[in-house]
């Protein structure tokens, strides 16, 4: 009886004593060791835990990072476009005042200046034209100027190149301006006399300030002004002539409809001219 209560006492004591000291012969040999395991353990699930609270802050840390991007895309951009307009605005070799950046690479816009007769006749390519023109760059409306001039007349009665002939002439200088006199002078009336063409010389009246082109004009018009008074749309490039110029540029209107004044009276055109001659006269 008491052999086995010394047993079983001898059984509590040892298993209460478990996990069994480290014996310190078994340290340098490689064997499993329980303190060291069980610090390994627990900074393995420190490590782990920190790991997961980096992931989570990573996550939460991603969406103000992507916003950081783009915010810094969007800097880079303006940076790089203001950069690009100060550029053209420094180099003084290609215009004399503000300008625009053209939206064309260099390639497409010498294919555009080579073909600008052709492409004045189209929509899209007459737009893309006046764009240009638009940027107040002396050289490119110069360029512009020096493709179109040999067939200013044509376009000028053109749907669609009438309208990059009243846009450049707006940019143009006296010296152009002659240019575009001479080279439609001999057909000016029958430009006046097309829907198109008339709006195109409406615009060259008014914008010549000149005396000498004045002048130039008023000979080429003086040819038929009995027609173009009789005519639905040469009709408003007198009127024009009566109102934008001084009384004595406009005289040889007033000559014509006195040589003339039956003939023109008795006609719609004519008479509603007179009248309106008699007005501004006045």
């Amino acid at each position: 009886m008491i052999l086995a209560l010394d047993v079983v006492n001898f059984s509590s004591s040892f298993l209460s004593s478990y996990p069994f000291p480290i014996v310190n012969q078994y340290q340098n040999n490689g064997y499993y060791q329980y303190d060291q395991y069980n610090n390994n353990s627990q900074q393995q699930q420190s490590t782990y835990g920190n790991t997961l609270t980096i992931k989570n802050n990573n996550s939460n840390q991603k969406p103000k990072r992507d916003e950081i991007q783009r915010k810094e895309s969007k800097d880079n951009v303006k940076k790089d476009k203001k950069s690009i307009e100060n550029k053209a605005l420094s180099d003084d070799s290609l215009s004399g005042g503000d300008i625009k950046i053209s939206t064309l690479d260099p390639e497409e816009f010498e294919n555009l200046i080579k073909n600008a007769p052709k492409l004045a006749k189209d929509q899209t390519g007459c737009r893309m034209l006046q764009k240009e023109i638009e940027t107040e760059d002396l050289i490119i409306v110069g360029r512009i100027f020096d493709n179109i001039i040999q067939d200013f007349g044509q376009l000028m009665i053109d749907p669609f190149g009438n309208y990059l002939c009243q846009k450049i002439t707006e940019m143009c200088d006296n010296s152009q301006m002659k240019q575009i006199i001479q080279s439609v002078s001999n057909e000016l009336p029958e430009i006046c006399y097309n829907p198109h063409g008339t709006r195109a010389v409406q615009k060259l009246i008014e914008v010549i300030k000149e005396q000498e082109l004045i002048e130039m004009l008023i000979e080429s018009l003086s040819k038929d002004v009995v027609g173009l008074v009789k005519d639905n749309n040469g009709n408003h490039v007198i009127q024009k002539c009566l109102t934008s110029m001084s009384d004595r540029n406009k005289q040889f209107i007033y000559d014509s409809i006195v040589e003339n004044c039956i003939d023109i009276a008795t006609h719609k055109h004519g008479n509603d001219l007179q009248l309106a001659s008699f007005l501004i006269s006045k």
